[in-house]
């Protein structure tokens, strides 16, 4: 398959459907014939929460209602205010954690996408990508930003060269160019 395709995505961010290790996975990858330079690590911008828990490896009473689905948040509002935020440079991850509300949040920080940049150069990876990028910052605490410096890519920002000649819809035919009239009809 590697033959046919110019990437590969690999988005491993979300352990009830990749209950593996990124490392493993992508050395299965590599050890089947995936050139490493085709693959794209999918990190998330955002981050589990845990409620009712005295902290790391201790159980959780539930998760928080998220900012658009259960126990997910954003980046881009985290750390919430009165939550310490700690960073393991051993494992390569980082949370917050608030002792009166006893919420702990897991997700990526500056110096966790650090680490995964230079894990993505040591590995000779493609680069890496976000599902979406609403969800970042929008200041020097960016995380997509952040990442593009460390591994000094250029961004392609070029228009996508996708052609519908058949759609059922006029203006996907049409090459979807700006409206001439924007007035009342």
């Amino acid at each position: 398959m590697d033959q046919y395709v110019d990437w590969w995505n690999f988005m491993g961010e979300k352990p009830t459907t990749t209950p593996f290790e990124t490392d493993a996975a992508i050395n299965y990858y590599v050890s089947n014939g995936v050139v490493p330079s085709k693959l794209v690590l999918g990190l998330p911008l955002y981050g589990r929460s845990f409620e009712a828990t005295d902290g790391l490896g201790t159980p959780f009473g539930g998760v928080g209602p998220g900012t658009w689905d259960a126990g997910a948040y954003d980046f881009k509002v985290l750390p919430f205010s009165g939550a310490t935020e700690v960073y393991d440079n051993l494992t390569g991850s980082s949370y917050s954690y608030d002792r009166i509300t006893r919420q702990l949040i897991s997700y990526d920080t500056l110096p966790v996408v650090d680490q995964k940049a230079a894990w993505i150069k040591q590995r000779g990876l493609r680069g890496a990508m976000w599902w979406e990028m609403s969800a970042d910052q929008a200041n020097e605490d960016s995380l997509i930003r952040n990442m593009h410096d460390v591994l000094s890519l250029e961004i392609d920002n070029s228009l996508n060269q996708l052609i519908y000649n058949n759609s059922a819809y006029d203006n996907l035919r049409a090459g979807m160019p700006e409206p001439t009239d924007t007035g009342p009809a």
